[in-house]
């Protein structure tokens, strides 16, 4: 009789925590979305044909900040200077946020991301400003010290 309860329960449970689990795994809710960091972005000048320089430069950047849903955050881009660019902000937790970024709208375009974030979409429109820039003529870089401010939407 006491197996036969158990499995009663066991079955139970698993009819009434299924139906919930495969839900909330399809049902994404949009969610405001806010943003502050810092970065530091060196642009390689020896990487790019000088008349067309930033634009198709080699470049570094790292961000530090806190947003919405992930707390404290990271984030990092490499590539060629232009228009458009892609990155990775990364959570506490290690969940991930990818993106896709316009520097001419300076809208960033969320295009998927890891664990919670798994599927992601949203826009965030971003603020920024120029601290500094610097240019180094021995290594032919530039360092452009930013602030950014972004809100918008996360779907997840």
């Amino acid at each position: 009789m006491k197996t036969a309860t158990r499995r009663l329960v066991v079955a139970l449970a698993i009819c009434t925590l299924l139906p919930i689990a495969t839900t909330s795994a399809k049902d994404k809710v949009t969610r405001p979305f806010k943003m502050s960091a810092h970065s530091q972005m060196v642009v390689d000048l020896t990487s790019c044909d000088p008349m067309y320089a930033p634009f198709g430069c080699a470049y570094v950047a790292h961000a530090e900040g806190v947003a919405t849903h992930m707390g404290q955050v990271t984030a990092y881009e490499t590539g060629i200077v232009a228009p458009m660019t892609w990155g990775v902000m990364t959570a506490a937790n290690g969940d991930e946020l990818f993106y896709d970024f316009n520097s001419m709208s300076s809208v960033v375009t969320i295009t998927g991301g890891t664990g919670r974030f798994e599927g992601a979409t949203g826009e965030i429109l971003l603020e920024t400003e120029l601290v500094s820039s610097v240019f180094d003529p021995i290594e032919m870089t530039i360092t452009n010290t930013l602030v950014w401010t972004g809100s918008g939407t996360l779907t997840y």
